[in-house]
Order: C-alpha cells, then structure tokens, then sequence
C-alpha cells in the first residue's frame, strides 16, 4: 500500500517470520537526537586528515572510532585506523573494522579475522577459515563470511573470542552479516530461482535468524534480482536497513524494518527542492542506532554537473540533511552511535583529501536526555561498490 513517506510492504514471507520480528520490537525509550521541532546544536571537530577517501566508519558510545583508508596505490594497502578520544594510531593493514563498547575492534586482512581487545597487538580468530567483512556486538560474539570446504560463501558464527566458529548458514551464496546485542544475525543470502528453466536467475534478499535457532530464517525482502545491500543493523535490533533499487525511478533507496512492517525511506525525498530525472540521487550505505535513528548518504549530480555525496537522516518524519557544517563536494560514509555522536569524511577527493570529522551534542545534551544507549555496529563502504574504490 501508499503512505505519506513512500511504499510499505508486508515482510511476512517465511513461517519463521513472525517469531523472528519479535525482536525488532524492542524499542528504545529516549531520544538524543533532535526532532524538527526541537533541534539540538551539534558540534563538531576534524580530527584526522586522508590523501586517500575513506571507506568506512564504526563508531562507538565511549566516542572511540575506527575507520580504513588506502595507504598507497593499490588496494591491498588498506589500513585501519583507531581514534581513541584523543588520537589517530594504526592498527595495522586491513579493511572493514568494526568497534564494539567494549573497544574490541575486528577487521580482516588477507581473507583472516583479526581482533584486537583494546590493548596489546591484534591476534587472528579465523584460523584455518579466513574470512571477511566481520562484525561483532557488545557481548563480544563475531560473525563474518567465509568460504567453506564446499567452496560456499557461508556466514560465520564465533560466540566468544577464544571459542571455535560454527557456519551459521547452509545453501546459497551467504554474505555482508550484521549482529545484534539481542543475538539476531542478518545477512544477504543470494540463490538460484527457476532452476532448470529458461528464466534461471540469480536473486538476492536480506534474511535473518537468532543465533540461538539458525533453522527459523525469515525473509526480510523480496527482491527477484541482486538489487539489494545489507544496511549497519543496531544492537538493540528495533529496526534493519539496507538500500534497494528503485526500479521505477532507476535509483537506489533507503528502506527500513521493524515489528509493523518495510517501508521505503526515500520513496519521496527530493534532494535540495531539485528533481534530477536520470540523474536521481542514489543512497548508500544506511545505518540505525538503537534509538532507530537512520542515517545515510546521497550521492548525484548537482546543477553544475558536479558529483555531491550529503549526508541525510530520518528522526521518525521526513528524512532531512544532517544540520552539521559539511565543508566539501564529497560527504561520506557516515557512522553514529548512541550517545549523541556522529562521524564522517569530507573533501573534494585527490584535490583536497578528506578530512574526517567527529560530531557530539553541545555540552548538556546527553544529561538532558536522561539516559545512554547501548552500542552500535557501524556501516563499512559496501565492498561490491568497487567502481567507486
């Protein structure tokens, strides 16, 4: 059906539905950031400079980030940096890193999972499974893809840092995991439909499970295409995002959803009173914080044919940019906690580099809130954009 904000949809498609929505019904009770009617002052800081662009952002509640850039010419040089409040140190090469409350941070590396726990040098938990993209909770539990001995992408599960990995999934192509603290685990499952027919295809949808009943997977789109990426899911598991493509207006969209249904963020949203045509904005790399704060960017073209990335959000209305000062051309990726923070690059590419800026509430805003949030698992550059690397 049509609402105000765009298109909802039904997500009950698989029996294990309805059990598995349950735990996107935990809502969180207080807000830190402004509705639009009452804004809050956001102040931020640059805090690091890139020659290279910035692939990803995770951001913590204790403001500690982390985030990986190219270090040289080719991608293999990737390396993962660490603020820690008050500086920006290496953490050595690698892609993808995810930081938890607990400042244990994971990465990968030359298809393995590294893991560092706030201290000391990182240490591979992959062993002889390698892997990518992981991500972990506040609890310390980890998931990542991996190839298994089929030679099947399968998702990963470790339940602590010195426990064996389990595969998690079985059947398809099992990629990009998201986790929560409510041991709920999405992820995009690719397959084969009309097999054995001339329509023989591939399709890929978002689907998910508790860790504690890997069986019961739920379908949570319901594409018949690969037209659809994984979004950061937060820990409190009240919403999922992902971006889907627009079919009818050839772009990609920001979509969410929780206990009442899916519904297409960006169905509506025009970007700075413009209508671009075949030029309609894109949006990438969605994120929720555990208040079900959903953050993203937009890239298109502006008027004078230059390419923009903004930053945007969505407070519970209308999406609407982000009121922070976002100095050049280019503003992304984006990440945001629970505690009023937010962090992303800017800069205008090899001209300028990017600088990365972090962004808390005035002083004061988060007593007036009342309370603090539990963690979030930031969003990374989706790896399949690679025309853009």
């Amino acid at each position: 059906m049509q609402t105000e904000r765009g298109k909802t949809r039904s997500i009950f498609h698989r029996s294990g539905l309805i059990r598995g929505m349950l735990l996107l019904a935990v809502m969180a009770a207080v807000s830190i950031f402004p509705t639009q009617g009452n804004a809050q002052e956001l102040l931020q800081q640059t805090i690091w400079h890139s020659n290279s662009r910035i692939f990803s952002f995770s951001l913590n509640d204790n403001g500690w980030a982390v985030w990986d850039t190219r270090n040289g010419g080719s991608p293999s040089d990737r390396q993962v940096y660490l603020w820690d409040g008050h500086s920006v140190t290496s953490l050595g090469l690698g892609r993808d890193p995810r930081i938890n409350n607990n400042n244990w941070v994971v990465w990968s590396n030359d298809d393995n999972v590294l893991l560092w726990q706030g201290g000391g040098s990182p240490q591979t938990i992959s062993g002889d499974i390698g892997g990518i993209t992981p991500v972990i909770n506040n609890h310390n539990q980890i998931a990542w893809t991996a190839i298994d001995e089929l030679g099947n992408e399968d998702i990963y599960f470790l339940p602590d840092s010195h426990g064996t990995a389990v595969n998690f999934t079985g059947g398809g192509t099992n990629e990009e995991p998201r986790i929560s603290d409510n041991g709920f685990l999405t992820w995009e499952l690719t397959e084969l439909a009309d097999e054995g027919t001339d329509n023989e295809h591939l399709i890929t949808n978002i689907v998910g499970a508790s860790i504690d009943d890997p069986t019961s997977l739920f379908q949570i789109t319901n594409r018949d295409d690969q037209n659809v990426l994984n979004g950061g899911i937060n820990n409190s598991a009240t919403k999922v995002v992902w971006a889907e493509y627009n079919d009818d207006k050839q772009r990609w969209d920001i979509w969410q959803a929780d206990a009442n249904g899916a519904t297409d963020l960006t169905e509506n949203l025009d970007i700075n009173g413009r209508n671009f045509s075949f030029e309609d904005p894109n949006q990438d790399d969605p994120m929720v914080n555990d208040d079900g704060t959903v953050v993203w960017y937009a890239h298109y073209f502006d008027s004078q044919n230059n390419p923009r990335e903004d930053l945007y959000w969505e407070l519970g209305s209308d999406p609407s940019l982000i009121p922070v000062f976002q100095p050049f051309l280019r503003n992304s990726p984006v990440a945001i906690n629970n505690t009023g923070g937010l962090i992303f690059a800017s800069g205008n590419g090899n001209v300028t580099g990017f600088d990365v800026i972090l962004v808390v509430p005035e002083p004061g805003a988060l007593a007036a809130a009342g309370a603090l949030l539990t963690g979030l698992v930031g969003l990374r550059w989706r790896r399949r954009m690679a025309a853009k690397r």
